[in-house]
């Protein structure tokens, strides 16, 4: 019965994009598995009438798997993104255990290991939403690279749904389709803790719904450092040209053992603005007091005495830290003086804020973000000919939506 419970189907969502389509069964090919394992391979596509998703049917039927069943589900109804990967998660009251990969993920070869170690430690845990294969050097919320901090493990956790290589358990989905059944018409609301870009997903995202349900029951997706998959970002429901953002190094490390924890022995734990969750502890001050948000997108600030930020604000200031080390809160943690994080009362006004103060403190996150970048080069290539019909483009297609 073990081995059952253990086991983990591999399902590849499909729709339109033959070459995206090679490339990912490619990699699940190279990829290295036990020799024993019967695994389950699940090509889903999506309905269409296309050329290319014809061409993506005929790529799915002649694949030859070497390690286990193929399976080919065409649906007869064009389902959309949002319920082809919910019907995608549905599949885990069949196969126990599911990854989910789009078509547009490569994988590392060792990918399947890592996910075999993670379920074994991670599956009992009622916290636990959801495993992912992919390693965030991104903040989408702020459009900004995102950093870990690092300690002595292997993992780390973020109340962010990892849409690009995503393990679920059986139990994780169920528990995660009840909820959904009970608020899938109800507005998400920055209010309630979403980020405004998560709000302003399209219908057709299901990660916005995972996002809020992972707030609202406090759970988290635990990420490995090191990525085991990696996103080409071609062009489809949500890329109108192909994007390299999301590009992040692969593993190629072959690993006996991962050094895994429990949330609470880490404190690389961040929240769904990629906030680090522990940095009340480097402050002596009480979780529910203090307010987060080096990035500087929370606002407004309301709710708690206490707030860390980048941002210039007419609040009396407590502390204040460079910016300087990486990721950023090591600044706050080792103490490091200065004047670009600021530990504010907001209990108490105090002037601070001016024009020129604000202008410095954009700069100064800048170059802690970009070092090395040319500001005046930057300009020019974003605004030569070229570059400029591209954005023109992107405009319209966003203005006829």
């Amino acid at each position: 019965m073990k081995a059952l419970e253990d086991n983990i189907a591999i399902i590849v969502i499909a729709y339109n994009r033959p070459v995206s389509l090679k490339r990912v069964l490619s990699s699940l090919n190279n990829a290295i598995y036990n020799e024993d394992e019967n695994i389950k391979l699940i090509i889903s596509i999506d309905k269409g009438d296309s050329i290319e998703n014809s061409e993506v049917v005929r790529i799915a039927e002649n694949f030859h798997w070497r390690y286990g069943e193929k399976i080919v589900i065409q649906h007869k109804e064009n389902l959309g993104l949002r319920n082809h990967v919910l019907k995608c998660g549905d599949l885990t009251e069949i196969y126990e255990n599911v990854v989910i990969l789009e078509d547009d993920l490569y994988v590392s070869r060792y990918f399947y290991d890592y996910l075999k170690k993670s379920l074994e430690y991670y599956k009992n845990q009622s916290e636990i939403a959801g495993i992912s294969l992919y390693s965030h050097q991104f903040n989408e919320s702020a459009s900004l690279p995102f950093m870990p901090i690092k300690d002595d493990y292997d993992v780390f956790f973020m109340q962010i749904p990892s849409s690009w290589g995503q393990l679920f358990t059986r139990k994780q989905w169920k528990e995660f389709r009840n909820w959904y059944e009970l608020n899938k018409t109800k507005p998400l609301l920055v209010s309630e803790g979403v980020p405004k870009n998560v709000v302003d997903w399209p219908d057709s995202s299901w990660k916005k719904y995972f996002q809020k349900y992972m707030i609202e029951t406090k759970k988290y997706f635990v990420y490995p450092y090191v990525s085991h998959s990696t996103n080409f970002g071609d062009v489809g429901k949500h890329f109108w040209k192909d994007s390299k953002t999301f590009q992040v190094p692969l593993s190629r490390e072959k690993r006996v053992n991962y050094r895994f924890c429990n949330i609470n022995e880490t404190i690389s734990v961040y929240d769904a603005y990629c906030e680090n969750e522990n940095i009340f502890k480097f402050l002596n001050l009480n979780k529910l007091d203090l307010e987060v948000d080096l990035y500087g997108i929370k606002a407004p600030y309301t709710k708690k005495k206490y707030l860390l930020t980048t941002q210039v604000l007419n609040f009396k200031k407590v502390d204040s830290f460079g910016l300087s080390l990486r990721p950023m809160e090591e600044n706050v943690i080792r103490n490091i003086k200065g004047n670009e994080i600021f530990l504010y009362d907001t209990t108490k006004k105090e002037k601070n804020s001016n024009k020129f103060l604000k202008v410095k403190s954009n700069l100064n996150k800048f170059e802690y973000f970009y070092p090395g970048l040319n500001i005046e080069k930057s300009f020019t290539y974003t605004f030569n000919p070229c570059n400029l019909l591209q954005i023109i483009k992107y405009l319209r297609k966003k203005l006829l939506k």
